[in-house]
C-alpha cells in the first residue's frame, strides 16, 4: 500500500480525524498575529504569560510544529 493508500484507509476506518491532520494553508508566522492571539488567548481563558506555541501543543492544536485543522 501506499501512504496516500495507508491515511485514506485509516480515515475511512474513522481512525483519523480531519481536525487533527496538518493544515498546510495555515501559517504561523503570517495568520497567528498578535491580535489573532490575543483574541483567542481570552476567548480560551489562556493565562496571558503562557506561550503562544505551549498553550497550542497543550490544547492539540499544533503538531509537529504545523497547526490542525482544528487550530486553524
Amino acid at each position: 500500500m501506499s501512504r496516500r493508500e495507508i491515511r485514506e484507509f485509516f480515515f475511512k476506518e474513522g481512525l483519523i480525524h480531519f481536525d487533527e491532520t496538518p493544515c498546510t494553508r495555515f501559517s504561523l508566522k503570517d495568520d497567528l498575529g498578535d491580535e489573532v492571539w490575543a483574541l483567542f488567548r481570552k476567548r480560551a481563558k489562556i493565562p496571558q504569560d503562557m506561550d503562544p506555541l505551549t498553550a497550542l501543543i497543550n490544547l492539540h492544536l499544533l503538531k509537529d510544529g504545523q497547526m490542525t485543522h482544528a487550530g486553524a
